[in-house]
């Protein structure tokens, strides 16, 4: 009998093909190791599918799922469903996680069960990996609310957020009344 990991990756993918290799590797070589990564292949007219496949070939806590492109809104929903963690863990097929972020954001969701979501300060990067400038991400909940309520869309990088699953589905996942900000919503 197979117990469920304490985190849920999920990776919409949509046409990443050069990138998604490195997004994916970055996920596998996180400190804490207790995760599934479920890639949703939303109708990748690339080869995503094809480095999805070989990826999920070489390490069993790969899942893939293909489907007729639905948009991101579609994909995070596909993925939220098939999720077994106790935490969602976003990310984008394009980008590349530092190997501590997950044992610092289970660290902190887990000392802080008054919090629903984490994420992290985002750097931005080039096509050959390097730095271009880091945004300015706020870092506490009044800060976070702040911009959101100003209707501001950066308080916390979706791709860089993880989430209590619970919460997530509570509130009824992805609304696709925001095909292009889910993350806002």
């Amino acid at each position: 009998m197979s117990t469920s990991p304490r985190i849920s990756v999920v990776i919409p993918v949509y046409n990443c093909a050069d990138y998604l290799e490195a997004a994916v590797r970055s996920i596998l070589n996180q400190s804490v190791t207790d995760f599934e990564l479920i890639a949703v292949n939303d109708g990748s007219t690339d080869s995503s599918d094809v480095v999805l496949d070989a990826l999920a070939s070489e390490d069993p806590r790969i899942v893939v799922h293909h489907q007729k492109n639905a948009g991101i809104t579609h994909a995070l929903n596909t993925g939220l469903a098939l999720a077994r963690g106790s935490y969602i863990a976003r990310m984008d097929g394009d980008d590349i996680a530092w190997p501590e972020r997950f044992a610092k954001q289970i660290n902190l969701l887990e000392q802080r069960e008054d919090l629903v979501a984490v994420g992290t300060q985002v750097r931005l990067i080039d096509p050959d990996g390097r730095a271009l400038k880091t945004l300015p991400v706020p870092c506490d909940h009044v800060a976070i609310d702040e911009i959101l309520l100003k209707d501001q869309s950066f308080a916390i990088c979706h791709p860089s957020a993880m989430i209590r699953t619970k919460a997530l589905r509570d509130i009824g996942g992805y609304s696709d009344l925001y095909p292009s900000a889910e993350d806002i919503d």
